[in-house]
């Protein structure tokens, strides 16, 4: 049986740790991040990757000739400029995170599942000798029993049949 994760693992001082400071950075985030609704996320422009350089092109050229604009201030552009730059980076780590922690979970998931099969393999083929064994497995071998299928009533003389 292979064992990747369970070799390693943090403390629970260690895990407590790492929860406060995951819990303090997303109490600094929330201090200048939004949550979008559902129709936001799809209606937001997505420019082409590379437009910041073109976005600070047209700004500065706005600049040199003159143009301004009430509703769109080069300082307001300049502003979501570079906080969208800063933000992708901490979102590309953000999501590093997120991945290894996933896989992790996984990972861990599975070991822990493997090695209870594998004793619950044993353990059921003692229980037949050992009756306090075999009554204390029952809530086991209840769980992972598959659910039992109803049987449909039959239509009656009235109805027709379902489709």
């Amino acid at each position: 049986m292979e064992n990747r994760v369970g070799k390693n693992v943090p403390t629970d001082t260690e895990f407590a740790a790492l929860e406060k400071r995951l819990e303090d950075l997303l109490s600094d985030l929330r201090k200048f991040t939004i949550t979008l609704t559902k129709e936001e996320r799809t209606s937001r422009i997505r420019p082409y990757k590379g437009f910041e350089e073109m976005a600070k092109l047209i700004s500065d050229l706005s600049t040199r000739y003159g143009v301004t604009l009430a509703d769109a201030p080069l300082t307001e552009l300049a502003t979501d400029l570079n906080l969208s730059t800063r933000t992708a980076r901490l979102e590309t780590l953000a999501a590093a995170v997120q991945q290894a922690l996933s896989d992790t979970s996984r990972q861990a998931t599975h070991e822990y599942a493997q090695a209870a099969f594998l004793h619950y393999g044993v353990l059921s083929s003692l229980a037949p000798h050992k009756p306090e064994l075999a009554a204390a497995l029952r809530p086991v071998k209840a769980f992972l029993s598959p659910p039992k299928k109803v049987a449909a009533t039959p239509p009656t003389p009235d109805e027709p049949p379902a489709k």
